[in-house]
């Protein structure tokens, strides 16, 4: 029966699969499908009560040493085509779970989960082997008493385990990006955990979709961002990979640097001394907290995404100020090819002092710096 849970067909078709040949598939595969099938619903191992499962997990009573992790794939509830029905009992069929129209999220049907693998139950089981003994004798005698009440501890623990699992695996958190906390994780280290407290985040025109571009790639850089020392070979590894092109950083340009009004020494005031702390003139020629970055070279064309409030502009500025913080002042030099052409020309799309020159191009490349 339709309903607003169900999938597309190639998802309940591997269900199907599943159902009709349980000894194929093992135990983590038949929950990751169960999990990724029904989206709507909550995750194995997550929900808040037992009636909100879409699949009970339990352990047939067995004394033989299993070869297979799945037992059976069944359908049971309140509908009348779940009715404890085998889903190898109906010609590889499965139906689709059936949600309650009482106004509550209670599902009425429910996939049942048998496994071989793991429990309490057999010769690789923790509870005694005359146990599994009455227990196999119940279930022989359709009255699976014994068998039932360790399903209520197997399908708790069996859930639990399985979300230890998934959580691990960043392939099967792909399955449901909408509630993956993996990528949570990783960004934790990166500093983009919460995109609504990342500064640089919200400096993106999201209108573009850049804020998910930089987190992904933020992500992506997770092991260079959650370094506590920042090295120029980080810093270049990261813009040659966002930019895709050849970049180099020298982490030792000296600029002038002046110094601020309530810097400045004056008789009378400040704890200074001649010689050590106080310097003359307005300005002074400082090494450190100071980067020179060089990308390139590129083509005409591709200098101008470099512009000031171009689309690379803004992405060195924002990844230059992601990996350095305010601690460091930066310069952005651009590499251009030299190509003929034809000039500027009144009219033109070349902007004055950025693309283009007076006189004749002699030399290969030209370097341009860029304001920071």
């Amino acid at each position: 029966m339709e309903c607003k849970q169900r999938q597309s067909g190639s998802d309940l078709t591997t269900l199907e699969k599943i159902a009709g040949a349980p000894w194929s598939v093992g135990f983590f595969d038949t929950l990751r499908v169960i999990d990724a099938t029904f989206q709507d619903l909550p995750r194995l191992g997550e929900s808040g009560a037992i009636r909100n499962d879409i699949a009970r997990l339990g352990q047939p009573a067995s004394l033989t040493f299993e070869g297979r992790d799945i037992a059976s794939l069944q359908m049971f509830g309140n509908s009348e085509s779940a009715q404890g029905v085998a889903a190898s009992d109906i010609d590889g069929s499965l139906s689709v779970p059936e949600v309650s129209n009482s106004g509550d999220d209670r599902i009425r049907d429910t996939l049942l989960v048998e496994c071989m693998n793991m429990g309490c139950w057999g010769p690789n089981g923790i509870l005694p082997l005359h146990m599994t003994e009455n227990a196999y004798r119940e279930h022989t005698f359709k009255t699976p008493n014994l068998e039932g009440f360790a399903d209520i501890f197997h399908h708790r623990m069996l859930s639990l385990f399985y979300r230890v699992f998934a959580d691990s695996q960043p392939t099967i958190a792909l399955d449901r990006p909408d509630t993956s906390t993996f990528d949570e994780w990783i960004g934790a280290l990166a500093g983009c955990a919460d995109p609504e407290i990342d500064d640089q985040a919200q400096e993106c025109d999201e209108s573009a979709s850049n804020l998910t571009e930089f987190r992904w790639a933020k992500l992506f850089h997770a092991g260079l961002l959650s370094r506590g020392i920042r090295s120029a070979e980080g810093l270049r590894q990261v813009l040659s990979s966002v930019l895709k092109l050849p970049v180099e950083v020298d982490d030792g340009k000296a600029t002038w640097m002046t110094f601020e009004q309530n810097d400045r020494s004056f008789l009378g005031g400040g704890q200074v001394a001649l010689g050590q702390t106080s310097y003359l003139g307005e300005r002074i020629l400082a090494l450190n907290g100071n980067i020179r970055v060089c990308v390139g070279p590129v083509s005409e064309n591709r200098l101008k995404r470099f512009l000031p409030g171009q689309e690379d502009n803004q992405t060195c500025h924002r990844w230059l100020r992601s990996y350095c913080g305010f601690s460091y002042r930066w310069t952005l030099v651009v590499v251009v090819e030299s190509q003929p052409g034809d000039g500027a020309t009144l009219g033109g799309d070349a902007a004055l002092g950025w693309q283009s020159w007076l006189g004749h191009r002699y030399s290969r490349v030209i370097d341009i710096e860029l304001p920071a």
